[in-house]
């Protein structure tokens, strides 16, 4: 199987479920995936409906780690841009969006949205910030110290 265009990057991927678990196994080794993310606002059988997918233990997010998969970096370059973060966790989120692309990137298309929005909103109030100073008569400085 070959993953964007880097056919070392996962060359084979077993998928297994139980109990709403999944047991992945890339290069002969074994990880269960829930085991290194956490689902804000949801959980691992519905991403797109997550608020956030956060590699355990860390505030980084999975759109972090895919941004650098989908400019074709290897696992271990990625994990050289994030130090605290092992390669072991860059595959596992690679493996789960791998495995789950199409809600993956609902999730990634709404993160986007809302981060559009918040971004309008800021810019909105910074405008507004910004005309009010414009439009206030500047202040003598000798009589605001008195």
């Amino acid at each position: 199987m070959e993953a964007n265009g880097n056919l070392p990057l996962v060359t084979k991927i077993l998928k297994y479920e139980y109990r709403s678990a999944t047991l992945v196994v890339i290069w002969g080794m074994s990880m269960q995936l829930e085991e290194y993310l956490d689902f804000i606002g949801s959980d691992a059988r519905d991403p797109a409906s997550s608020e956030a997918i956060r590699i355990k233990g860390h505030q980084i997010g999975i759109e972090r780690v895919l941004v650098y998969y989908h400019a074709d970096y290897k696992p271990d370059e990625i994990a050289a841009e994030f130090p605290s973060l092992a390669v072991e966790e860059v595959n596992a989120a690679i493996a789960y969006y791998l495995l789950n692309r199409p809600a993956v990137d609902l999730y990634l298309s709404r993160l986007k949205a809302r981060n559009r929005s918040a971004y309008k909103r800021w810019a909105s109030q910074i405008a507004q910030v910004i005309q009010s100073l414009c439009e206030s008569p500047p202040g003598d400085p000798e009589e605001s110290q008195e």
